[in-house]
């Protein structure tokens, strides 16, 4: 690839009240070596001191900062900053709060895509766990020691074993994106509902790259999942489903959505037994009893908790 045939990738930043963290954010994008990278901040309206952060970095042309005239939501911004701020070529969502660790990660992956299959790869994906990926995959084609490229329907078929979709470590063809309606479905795993149905259409990259991380702190939105939420997520997957139907088999259709609903069933129990333990969740667990010795463990877990919290001393002035 030739300094002529850069696409343009942009790294878009929706961001609100992260003040904390978004620093550290811009500073990841602008370490990327690859020439053509634009960053976007989209701030939804922040009341801390995320907009002047942001702002003392624009003196850098790669960066650009926008507030929205209203606050528009999270996944709202996030189809805002893709269909209205970002130009033509490839996309990477990365939240106010997430960050790059590899300066590679973007020059490398435009290498890939480039060289191997450019119309046809539609998502370059890194942070995989390559040994479990061999495992559960029935074919693909080995690119290198750390890629594989596959059919995106095999990729999407096997979401519900390979469990890891990390957003900000996922490069997509934005001109590919638009048409599949990206950010459509209000839901607290949207990036996982939009390039589920972006994977259908084309081939994917999975790479074990460690190129960004997912920050965890206690105001993450995922930590908010409570059951009502937990339904909508379900609904999110219900939609996901019918657009598949028109890619791959209603028998396989069929398989997947129900696959992907233990998982996020699971993925709940997780949640709520780690950080809200309670009778409420037992009864969950109860309720969607599979045969699997993850049940029993959590309604454990739970009543330890539970058992710890009320000995748990009151902190002494």
């Amino acid at each position: 690839m030739n300094e002529k045939e850069f696409p343009v990738v942009t790294a878009g930043i929706p961001a609100y009240n992260n003040a904390a963290h978004i620093a550290e954010t811009i500073k990841g994008c602008l370490s990327q070596t690859y020439p053509a990278l634009k960053i976007i901040i989209a701030d939804d309206r922040s009341t801390d001191d995320t907009a002047a952060i942001a702002r003392s970095f624009t003196s850098d042309q790669r960066v650009q900062y926008t507030q929205n005239e209203k606050n528009l939501g999270r996944v709202a911004n996030y189809r805002h900053l893709l269909y209205n701020l970002a130009g033509s070529g490839w996309y990477i969502n990365l939240d106010g709060d997430d960050y790059f660790t590899d300066p590679l990660f973007v020059s490398h992956a435009m290498e890939l895509i480039s060289r191997t299959a450019p119309d046809e790869i539609v998502i370059y994906q890194g942070n995989h766990d390559m040994e479990k990926l061999k495992k559960v995959l029935p074919g693909y084609t080995q690119l290198n020691e750390q890629e594989i490229l596959l059919d995106g329907k095999d990729f999407f078929l096997h979401t519900p074993q390979i469990r890891r979709n990390t957003h900000c470590a996922t490069l997509y063809n934005r001109t590919k994106a638009l048409p599949v309606n990206f950010y459509s479905f209000n839901c607290l795993f949207a990036d996982f509902h939009s390039l589920s149905r972006l994977a259908l259409t084309g081939k994917v990259i999975l790479s074990s790259r460690q190129v960004a991380v997912w920050r965890q702190h206690e105001n993450n939105e995922s930590k908010s999942l409570n059951e009502q939420k937990l339904q909508n997520e379900l609904a999110s997957l219900d939609e996901v489903a019918a657009f598949a139907a028109n890619y791959i088999s209603e028998k396989e259709t069929s398989v997947w959505q129900r696959q992907m609903k233990e998982y996020f069933r699971m993925v709940f129990i997780y949640h709520n037994s780690t950080y809200a333990p309670g009778w409420s969740t037992i009864r969950f667990i109860i309720r969607h009893w599979e045969f699997d010795w993850l049940y029993p463990r959590y309604i454990v877990k739970n009543l330890l908790l539970m058992t710890a919290s009320l000995f748990k001393r009151p902190n002494r002035k």
